[in-house]
């Protein structure tokens, strides 16, 4: 008889436990929906857009330089930095026309560069970059800096 109350007890306890920690796991999933849903409290303009496809692209092409192949040629669709609607418009000025044509020289250095000039080319285009962020929206600078190639 104290057996039967003992293995009871335990499986009394056990289904408290488990009831409690389901509960946690929802709440955190929740948590995490309400997460990703913030991540841009202002909507996604199509300059926002535009960036994060520049960024996407400047991995990718970090990853084929460090397994020591050309840059891919992106350029082209880049050229809508100067028309993608911007979420803030006062950010459309003669400032940011001149630093995003830096940018674009910087890409076709960078398409264009020798073997070993490569790493140079690239880390010239996320500096432009880093320099925009700087002045317009610094935000996304640590996600950048993560673009840069460590040179030896």
């Amino acid at each position: 008889m104290k057996l039967k109350m003992i293995i009871g007890g335990c499986l009394i306890g056990a289904s408290f436990f488990l009831s409690c920690t389901s509960g946690e796991k929802e709440q955190s999933n929740t948590d995490a929906s309400v997460k990703k849903e913030i991540v841009n409290p202002n909507g996604d303009s199509e300059l926002a857009l535009l960036m994060r496809q520049m960024f996407d692209e400047s991995m990718a092409a970090k990853n084929l330089i460090l397994d020591g192949q050309p840059a891919p040629d992106f350029s082209d669709q880049f050229v809508t930095i100067h028309t993608a609607q911007e979420t803030d418009s006062t950010v459309r000025t003669v400032e940011f026309k001149a630093l995003s044509e830096v940018f674009l020289t910087q890409v076709e250095r960078l398409e264009e560069a020798p073997a070993e000039e490569r790493i140079a080319a690239h880390n010239n285009m996320v500096a432009s970059c880093l320099a925009c962020h700087r002045v317009y929206c610094p935000g996304p600078m640590v996600k950048i800096k993560k673009l840069k190639i460590a040179e030896s």
